[in-house]
């Protein structure tokens, strides 16, 4: 299988052929709903600047590395609470926070994206190439209650 390098041009055989890696649940249905499905619940129609969040632990704003940041975010504000219930628990230390970017779509790893989303099917992650350029745009500490909508 060649290198995925774009959701515009993925073929039948491709997914096919991804999803038998994997033992996914409904994996070749799964994919084909991700990349028909408009952004940011799915990766069509993705706009050329896109923003993306991840949940960080940190002790304070000031600890925020920011030529370390990981290649793993979501796209979908309404994924918010999904993420920090599957976070809750976790050994962190430090304070959830919510860092919201910016960054252009050519900076999505196509097939990383669909990897992890096979592997991992209900944290809808968007994966980027290492050393993308992205721009924070919004950090913001999140209530540690994972039961309250509030941020």
């Amino acid at each position: 299988m060649e290198n995925i390098t774009s959701f515009e041009n993925i073929d039948e055989l491709t997914i096919k052929k991804l999803s038998s890696e994997y033992d996914a649940i409904d994996g070749e249905k799964f994919l084909i709903e991700l990349i028909t499905s408009q952004f940011p619940f799915g990766y069509s129609e993705i706009p050329d600047e896109i923003e993306l969040m991840k949940i960080i632990y940190l002790k304070s704003e000031q600890d925020l590395d920011k030529e370390k940041l990981n290649v793993h975010y979501f796209a979908n504000p309404e994924d918010i609470e999904n993420m920090k219930n599957q976070l809750n628990g976790a050994d962190y230390e430090g304070e959830p926070y919510l860092l919201t970017i910016k960054t252009n779509k050519q900076n999505i790893d196509v097939e990383a994206t669909l990897r992890n989303n096979l592997l991992y099917q209900f944290e809808y992650e968007t994966t980027l190439k290492p050393k993308s350029d992205v721009k924070i745009i919004k950090i913001e500490r999140l209530r540690n209650d994972c039961n309250k909508k509030n941020l």
